[in-house]
């Protein structure tokens, strides 16, 4: 497989001639065109296929708190803008905090604004005891989301969904677009594709990956080197190295048990929903008491 940059493309007969940044010329009877934020220009520009798809970039960020709360649960809260905001643990000093819905233009560079900042402060203050500040925060971070554009006014409201576009020239040498998508939904969007190109690769086998492991986490329960490692950095009090790794590297949703977890309020004006992998926990502002 190579790993060089795409050039330029153009159809020639019944296959698609590529230019790679090194020189190199391939040829390819389909190109996947799954360039994420410039998934359009890769279209219209190097390919030279018109499209009135548009992509909506959209900026998440993040910021890095000093820890918040005690415990390894999760908290998603309810913010008063309709929109819900996290607090991960992360590591075992640190809590994460995020995210926002920013539009990001092109020509910017995807940095947290101060504003995005004091919004996820004044976010998570509306449920901690003991509130923070801009001054608080340790680092920070954003990622760019290129959805596709529904026309929707409300950066929240845009569809998380992926959209696929196919043109060919007289049913042969197709390019598939990929608008939109996130990376969790990754396998099932590559089945998705496949499954679009069957009609151009009849002799295309169907999916498989439902029951296959991820690569990397196959790894027999049972390994005297995974338990050690898992003995080294698991913190104290933590399940033992066979129960983690068997939480963590199942290769089946049905072996991973649910741990219950009382709710700590029974009524609440505003809901918070703690989880743990999985587990559900009601707060209200406020009650969230700090270390």
């Amino acid at each position: 497989m190579r790993h060089q940059p795409f050039v330029i493309g153009q159809r020639e007969r019944d296959a698609w001639r590529a230019q790679l940044s090194n020189g190199e010329e391939i040829e390819a009877k389909v190109i996947i065109n799954a360039a994420g934020p410039w998934v359009k220009h890769v279209l219209n520009e190097r390919l030279h296929q018109p499209s009135s798809d548009l992509v909506r970039l959209v900026r998440g960020s993040h910021v890095l708190l000093p820890k918040l709360y005690d415990g390894d649960h999760a908290f998603i809260l309810q913010n008063d803008d309709r929109r819900v905001v996290f607090m991960i643990p992360y590591g075992d000093f640190h809590t994460l905090v995020g995210t926002t819905d920013v539009p990001q233009h092109e020509s910017e560079s995807a940095k947290p604004t101060f504003a995005e900042v004091d919004y996820l402060c004044r976010a998570v203050n509306r449920y901690l005891a003991k509130p923070i500040t801009p001054h608080d925060v340790v680092w920070r971070y954003a990622g760019v989301r290129p959805l596709y554009d529904d026309g929707k006014g409300d950066p929240s409201a845009v569809t998380r969904d992926y959209t696929l576009r196919v043109d060919d020239d007289a049913g042969a040498t197709p390019v598939l677009s990929i608008f939109g998508g996130k990376i969790t939904t990754y396998r099932h969007l590559a089945e998705t594709v496949l499954e679009r190109l069957r009609p151009y690769f009849p002799e295309l086998k169907g999916p498989w990956t439902h029951d296959a492991a991820l690569p990397g986490s196959d790894i027999p329960i049972a390994s005297a080197a995974l338990a050690m490692v898992l003995a080294v950095y698991m913190p104290p009090h933590a399940p033992s190295p066979g129960q983690m790794a068997r939480s963590m590297m199942s290769t089946s949703s049905r072996d991973i048990k649910p741990r219950a977890h009382a709710p700590t309020a029974s009524k609440a004006s505003m809901m918070v929903t703690s989880f743990s992998v999985p587990s559900v926990n009601l707060a209200t502002p406020g009650m969230i008491e700090p270390l």
